[in-house]
C-alpha cells in the first residue's frame, strides 16, 4: 500500500506541475525544456491534448479529486474547439496553425495509442462521468469517420477498437461511501485493479454527493447497513448490479457483474 501511495503522489505532483507550467491562456503548450522557468512557445498537438486528458481521467479514477476531472473536461472541450470543425475527424495540429485539412488516420503509431482514436475513448468516459451528451455525440462522429480501415487491418487499430468496445459494452460503476466507511470501497478498487476492465468507467462519491453522480441519479438504491455500496449501470442506463461491499463474497459478486456486462448497445 505504501508503494502504491508513493506512485500516486508522484502522479499527482506531475499533474500539478504540468497544469501550472504547460497550460497558459487556455492553451496546452509543448514541453520545451527540462527547466520549468523556460516556457515553450509551441502549442500542443492533438496527441498532447488527448494523452493529457486520458492521464487526468486515470488520475481522477485513482484519487477521485474532482479537479483532475474538471481539467480533463476543459481540455476535451478545447481539443474539439482547436482541432475540429472540418469534417468528422480532428486535425493533428491546431487548425489555425495547420496547412492541411484533417486526415482520417485512426491507426496506432508504434507503441503509442492513436491520439485521434484515444479522443473517442476520453469523450465516452467524460460523457459517462459528467452526463454531458456533447462528449458522446463528438465521440460518435469520430467512430463513424474511421470507415472500413479498422476491419481491413484490425491489429493496427487497437485503440480505435478499444473505444468501439467502450461504446458498445460500457458500464458505469459508482462506489458510494457513508462518512468514513471506506474499507469496502478500497477493497473493491483493489480488486478492480487486478483485472483488465477497459469498458468500466469508475466514479465515487460520499452519501451526500451521490446525487451528483450520473449513475446514482438513475436509481434510488439506499446504503445497505451503513456499508460502502456499488451500483453498476450498463448500456441504455440499465441497473445491472447493486449491492454492499462488506465481505469478500460481496466484492466477488461485484467483480462478476463488471466482467459480464448484460447487454450490447447496438
Amino acid at each position: 500500500m505504501r508503494a502504491a501511495l508513493k506512485y500516486l503522489e508522484a502522479a499527482q505532483t506531475a499533474a500539478a506541475q504540468l497544469r501550472q507550467n504547460q497550460f497558459r491562456d487556455g492553451v496546452l503548450w509543448r514541453i520545451g525544456s527540462a527547466d520549468p522557468s523556460r516556457q515553450s512557445s509551441t502549442p500542443g498537438m492533438l496527441e498532447d491534448y488527448s494523452y493529457t486528458v486520458q492521464a487526468m481521467i486515470d488520475l481522477y479514477q485513482n484519487d477521485f479529486n474532482p479537479a483532475w476531472l474538471e481539467w480533463a473536461v476543459q481540455l476535451q472541450g478545447l481539443m474539439q474547439q482547436e482541432f475540429g470543425g472540418i469534417g468528422k475527424a480532428l486535425s493533428h495540429a491546431p487548425l489555425k496553425h495547420s496547412l492541411l485539412p484533417p486526415f482520417q488516420d485512426f491507426g496506432d503509431h508504434g507503441d503509442l495509442p492513436n491520439p485521434l482514436a484515444l479522443s473517442i475513448s476520453t469523450g465516452l468516459i467524460l460523457s459517462a462521468l459528467t452526463g454531458d451528451e456533447t462528449h458522446l455525440k463528438n465521440a460518435e462522429n469520430l467512430l463513424l469517420a474511421v470507415g472500413d480501415a479498422a476491419i481491413k487491418c484490425a491489429p493496427s487499430h487497437s485503440q480505435y477498437l478499444t473505444a468501439l468496445d467502450l461504446y458498445m459494452d460500457s458500464q458505469i460503476a459508482t462506489i458510494v461511501t457513508p462518512g468514513d466507511v471506506q474499507e469496502g470501497a478500497r477493497a473493491a478498487l483493489a480488486a478492480m485493479g487486478t483485472q483488465f476492465l477497459p469498458h468500466v468507467v469508475v466514479c465515487a462519491a460520499s452519501e451526500e454527493q451521490k446525487s451528483q453522480q450520473p449513475s446514482a441519479v438513475l436509481h434510488d438504491k439506499e446504503l445497505i447497513d451503513g456499508a460502502a455500496t456499488i451500483h453498476v449501470l450498463g448500456s441504455e442506463n440499465n441497473l445491472e448490479f447493486s449491492g454492499a461491499l462488506v465481505t469478500d463474497a460481496d466484492i466477488d459478486s461485484a467483480m462478476s457483474a463488471l466482467q459480464n456486462p448484460s447487454e450490447l448497445k447496438l
